[in-house]
């Protein structure tokens, strides 16, 4: 059988003109076969000889053509541009092409950019801070500080359409894009929440000012302060945070004492042996510490009971909820809203010093508080309390399981406790954010708000303002001044971040004694 039956292979060549009283030796350069055509049936080839130091390839084409006995056409596209075409070349046959002197290149076909210019879009400067990576690695191919914008794609209005988040470096301007179609971009600064389309704060300056004006930036409106609604998961108006002065200023009176509970030795003492406990034992076991349930939350539900004045065995009932307190195991009713219905009976029966029968006491305008009033205080305190903390602890841990030099440093200076206490409620925010009412129409960075309409504090994304915080996105340990709103600000400034921070620090402080902790012994997954 002839060894080339049903096949072409082609030697293809550059000859240039001889050079006077010298000989020239064949030039092989990058070729290809741009199209073979053989019986309805097309292929195409390219000849690359060199691919690298001292490396060749073959300077022949094999082209199989199964049954045919001829290729009806062959185009040829040359390194300089020349296009040549051959027909009818016999199958079974080495053919030897010269270039032809004549060929030429076809006229390009009409381009079709993946990119266009938007003329919708306003214009946008991408600074970079001035950063030497090369500095501190000069081995490195290219500079990793300035690898930006990123830039996030997905549908965020629903439409169907790819809308995109383009990020920035310090200094300037991100912005979410939304597809309006026809090659047209909006910049959006509204972000929808259940159908509501709804203005964001995110810088540190927008965010505090709104917080601190209450007239302008309303919360006297129940289930409409958190976003999305939570009207599907409680009955009742949370107190007092769903309130404005003057009422607010008295609601916070009747449940601030306990609060400042935690400020007191008793307290503070039996936070400390808590943590002490709870932590000898999860590193005990031989296996892996689920930070969530072996630690975080026996912490919380624990240290609620000391705030609260309740007997520590009702943390058992906590603990048992799990992460989650609004909804049974089939999704129906309200764990959480039972038991404080439970708890305020349990009061009215048998009055002590404890939360619930502060409640059934407590006055508000020279009134006893209605049954709605005390669920409100007491769905907040135990909601408002729960996920945040065991968020915080969590992530606390976990951090330090995955960076072990920020705890040998907290363990060369422990006088920074307080200081690194405050950077992990800035990087660790647990709410994102909060809604506020505007009572009159509003302008917020050229969006009108109509009178009734809500916007948006980004608590976690004014943490993260690089025009207040060098390098946000790295946790410091040592970063101080740290103005984080992790809390809040100005009239609702959170009732239980002394709490929060007694139980942060000290168990930071009881971490930092540690030998080390092994991040492959860690599960911080919920």
């Amino acid at each position: 059988m002839d060894l080339f039956s049903g096949s072409l292979v082609f030697l293809l060549k550059i000859l240039p003109s001889p050079p006077v009283g010298g000989v020239v030796k064949d030039q092989f350069l990058a070729s290809m076969l741009e199209r073979v055509e053989a019986e309805a049936r097309k292929q195409a080839l390219a000849l690359m000889p060199t691919t690298g130091f001292l490396s060749n390839n073959d300077s022949y084409l094999h082209l199989g053509l199964g049954e045919a006995s001829v290729a009806d056409e062959i185009a040829i596209h040359w390194p300089g541009g020349g296009r040549q075409v051959l027909k009818d070349l016999a199958a079974g046959k080495i053919h030897h092409v010269v270039q032809d002197s004549n060929a030429k290149p076809e006229a390009p076909e009409p381009p079709n950019p993946l990119f266009a210019t938007m003329s919708s879009m306003p214009a946008l400067k991408h600074l970079e801070k001035d950063y030497d990576d090369f500095a501190r690695q000069p081995l490195l191919p290219n500079k990793h500080s300035q690898l930006g914008p990123g830039m996030a794609i997905g549908d965020i209005d629903g439409d169907g359409d790819d809308d995109f988040y383009l990020g920035r470096s310090r200094g300037g301007r991100r912005a979410i894009y939304t597809n309006a179609g026809g090659g047209r971009m909006t910049v959006q600064s509204m972000a929808p929440f259940q159908g509501e389309e709804i203005p964001m704060l995110l810088r540190h300056a927008d965010v505090r000012a709104a917080a601190k004006d209450w007239q302008t930036f309303s919360s006297d409106a129940p289930f409409r302060v958190p976003i999305p609604s939570e009207e599907e998961l409680r009955t009742m108006r949370q107190l007092p945070i769903e309130t404005n002065p003057p009422e607010h200023t008295e609601y916070r009176q009747i449940i601030e004492p306990f609060f400042k509970r935690s400020k007191t030795p008793e307290v503070i003492s039996k936070v400390q042996t808590l943590i002490n406990e709870l932590l000898e034992k999860a590193l005990a076991s031989k296996g892996p510490l689920e930070i969530v349930h072996q630690f975080a939350l026996p912490i919380q539900s624990r240290a609620l009971t000391y705030l609260l004045d309740v007997p520590e065995s009702e943390a058992d009932t906590y603990i048992e909820w799990g992460i989650h307190v609004f909804h049974d195991e089939n999704g129906n009713g309200s764990k959480l809203e039972d038991y404080l219905a439970f708890s305020l009976k349990r009061a009215e029966k048998d009055p002590a010093k404890d939360f619930f029968s502060a409640l059934n006491k407590a006055t508000f305008q020279n009134r006893i508080l209605t049954h709605e009033e005390k669920m409100g205080f007491a769905n907040l305190t135990f909601a408002g309390g729960r996920d945040t903390v065991i968020h915080s602890i969590s992530s606390i841990i976990a951090h330090f399981g995955q960076h072990p030099e920020d705890l040998q440093s907290l363990r060369d200076n422990p006088k920074g406790l307080v200081i690194a206490g405050e950077e992990f409620f800035r990087a660790f925010m647990p709410l994102t954010h909060i809604g506020r009412v505007c009572p009159i129409e509003t302008k917020i960075r050229g969006n009108k708000i109509p009178p009734g309409g809500r916007v948006s504090l980004g608590w976690a994304a004014a943490n993260f303002d690089p025009e207040v915080f060098d390098e946000p996105e790295k946790i410091d340990l040592t970063r101080k001044p740290n103005p984080h709103v992790s809390f809040g600000f100005g009239t609702h400034l959170c009732l239980g971040a002394p709490h929060a921070r007694t139980e942060a620090v000290p168990g930071i402080q009881r971490v930092r004694a540690m030998h080390s902790i092994d991040s492959s012994h860690l599960d911080h997954q919920p």
